[in-house]
């Protein structure tokens, strides 16, 4: 059974509330924590992988209470149409993150890998945020 909730209560009043500043753009070495099958607006599928970066593998310079428990960012470039080009570049992301290559897939077999993933900012409802710019091998 879910409980109603009307009242939300925060450990800060949040009109002080300010932004948290985006992981820094570099490459980190992460692992997929999570995919999931996805259909554009455009009727394209993809796959969301959600990498997961340690916080141990922060900066020392970067301020951990932004995301204490590690961050995770969600790159959507992973295309899994049947056609020639998304074929191949489904293999090399495969490849590169060293997932089993075959005529079927199963996006769970990529639970627990990881690789390299370069990080870049880009502006979001005029805020910067962490994106992958790339995945690369580990």
């Amino acid at each position: 059974m879910t409980e109603e909730v009307s009242i939300v209560e925060f450990s800060g009043d949040i009109a002080n509330a300010e932004a948290p500043i985006p992981l820094p753009a570099r490459t980190y070495s992460a692992s997929i924590r999570k995919v999931e099958a996805k259909v554009s607006e455009k009727g394209n599928r993809y796959a969301a992988v959600s990498f997961y970066v340690s916080t141990d593998d922060y900066p020392a310079d970067y301020p951990t209470e932004n995301a204490p428990d590690g961050t995770t960012l969600i790159f959507r470039r992973v295309g899994l149409d049947d056609n020639a080009p998304t074929r191949y570049r489904l293999r090399k992301f495969l490849e590169t993150i060293g997932a089993p290559i075959s005529a079927r897939i199963s996006l769970n077999d990529w639970i627990g890998l990881t690789a390299n993933i370069a990080v870049k900012h880009e502006e979001f409802e005029g805020e910067p945020r962490a994106s992958i710019e790339k995945v690369l091998r580990a």
